[in-house]
Order: structure tokens, then sequence, then C-alpha cells
């Protein structure tokens, strides 16, 4: 992820605003297991409060975590939501700080996409996976094996290979899936 910022970071193509977007969108789905559809909008134009992730669904706690509240997830059937806190971890790679970043650059309005460019189009699964794959290539990574979901899965991956004991990253994985 420390790679992946700094490509986004270096990046001349990409205008200041919106690399600030882009990691926040990376950051929160990669520590927050999302899956794309939780945190993109279906299409670069259109968007719907009442089911897309919104400005709206992003609060901030006392002690300074932030509150995601998903409205549905793939694995939520009967589109009950549930709320994701992430905690500042004062790390390079956090996704409080990224947010906070993010918003400053924000005007405000709850009623409006949480990722959009400075375009105005609006975030989408497909601009995730080519920007995350262009960004691996001019890091020297091969990309045919990443998409919108590679968060989800590296995280998994990152866990595995810590000292983390399979039966907790088991049991992150199921409460994962109840509380989405």
């Amino acid at each position: 992820m420390r790679q992946l910022k700094g490509a986004l970071a270096d990046d001349p193509h990409i205008a200041s605003k919106d690399k600030l977007m882009l990691w926040s969108a990376f950051t929160l789905a990669f520590f927050g297991f999302l899956r794309s559809s939780e945190f993109t909008s279906p299409s670069s134009t259109h968007f719907n409060p009442q089911v897309n992730l919104a400005r709206s669904d992003i609060s901030f706690t006392s002690n300074r975590s932030l509150l995601l509240q998903l409205k549905a997830s793939k694995t939520d059937p009967f589109r009950m939501g549930c709320s994701i806190t992430h905690s500042l971890s004062g790390r390079s790679v956090c996704a409080v700080q990224a947010m906070h970043r993010y918003l400053a650059h924000q005007l405000p309005g709850n009623s409006t996409p949480l990722y959009f460019f400075s375009t105005g189009q609006f975030l989408t699964r497909d601009k995730v996976t080519s920007i995350l794959c262009f960004q691996l290539q001019r890091l020297g990574f091969a990309t045919e094996s990443y998409a919108s979901h590679s968060f989800r899965i590296r995280l998994q991956l990152l866990l595995q290979q810590s000292s983390i004991g399979k039966r907790f990253i088991l049991f992150l994985s199921i409460l994962h899936l109840i509380l989405n």
C-alpha cells in the first residue's frame, strides 16, 4: 500500500484532489474489506443516495475514529446495513487520515457521492480497476490477476502471512460476512 501511495502521489496525470480521493477510496476499501460495489457508484453519472455510498455515510467519533455506515452489501439480502469503524493508526497508510485529507478539500453536501473526480464524474468499479492496474504497472507489478476486489484479497493474504492465526482470520471473515 505504501508503494501504491507513492505511485499515486507521483503521477503527473492525476489531479491533486483526485489523488486524495483515490487514496481515501483505496485505504477505506483495503482496511474495511470492502467490495467495490460498496464504495463506488454504478456509473460515472448516476448515483442513488438511498443505495450508494454518500458523504452522509461518513462520520468521525470523539476519539477520531471513522465511522462508515454501509447501506447494503452483497451479503446483506435484507438491506439492513452495518457500521464499520476505522481507528486512527498514526501510520503513513491510514484510512482515517486519508479520509480527513480528502474531505478537507470537498464542499459540504450530504447527498453527494462520497467519491467523485474533480471533473464531477463519480468513481466507478471500472475506474478503480483501471487506475489500480495502471499504478501497479508503473511500480513493476504484473497486473493480470488484479481487479477491483484485489483490496479484499490482498488484506486476507497479508493476514495469512503475519503471525495472526488461521482461526482468527477465519473469524474475521465470518464476522465480516455476518455484519455485511
